[in-house]
């Protein structure tokens, strides 16, 4: 799905993955960091998850930035 927020991308990745599925966010490079903040609580809680007994593994946030190369 492609909508133009970064924001309700990370979202839905993270909550993907919490499904047991891999993904991967393409981002512009110039706009990722709209999100860092978000990728950084993200990290936070799968510290935090690894300790619990009865978390399964969650598959890692995969980021694909892309860079507008050809200019006119």
């Amino acid at each position: 799905m492609e909508v133009l927020s970064e924001h309700l991308g990370q979202g839905w990745l993270e909550g993907f993955l919490l499904t047991g599925r891999r993904g991967l966010l393409s981002c512009y490079e110039a706009f990722i960091h709209i999100v860092d903040s978000m990728f950084n609580q993200h990290a936070k809680w799968l510290k935090v998850s690894r300790e619990l007994e009865w978390r399964k593994p969650v598959s890692s946030l995969n980021y694909l930035l892309t860079l507008h190369v050809w200019h006119a």
